[in-house]
């Protein structure tokens, strides 16, 4: 009995080809999902930052007009700190106001952070002159 050969042409993958080939391409699905999980988590960041950044704004800028006098001081405008809920989240802020050196020149500061959190999402400050 003569043994089989297979024809020229036809040969296959050894086993160890098989498994260097599959470490290969596992190698590269988990570099691939790695980097998808990190620009997910920097995009939940750069939405929070984003988010807590308008907040903050937003409240310096009715502390700006309220100042001119173009909006009453009534209600929550005249508040050092209070809590919103915006996008989903709870906010917390706090508004600091402290004199500078100058005549009737302000420093305006505002916290702002998510309510679980005391660690700040946003940290902005105005100048304003009061007349």
């Amino acid at each position: 009995m003569r043994p089989m050969r297979q024809p020229a042409g036809q040969r296959g993958f050894t086993l160890i080809e098989v498994l260097i080939a599959f470490m290969i391409a596992s190698l590269m699905l988990t570099a691939a999902l790695v980097a998808t999980q990190q620009m997910a988590d920097e995009k939940y960041q750069y939405q929070r930052r984003l988010a807590a950044s308008s907040l903050g704004w937003n409240r310096l800028m009715e502390q700006y007009q309220m100042i001119e006098g173009w909006l009453p001081q009534t209600g929550q405008l005249g508040e050092t700190s209070g809590s919103l809920t915006a996008l989903g989240r709870d906010w917390r802020w706090q508004l600091e106001a402290e004199s500078t050196l100058g005549e009737n020149f302000y420093r305006y500061q505002v916290r702002v952070f998510e309510s679980e959190s005391q660690q700040d999402s946003a940290l902005l400050a105005a100048y304003f002159i009061v007349q």
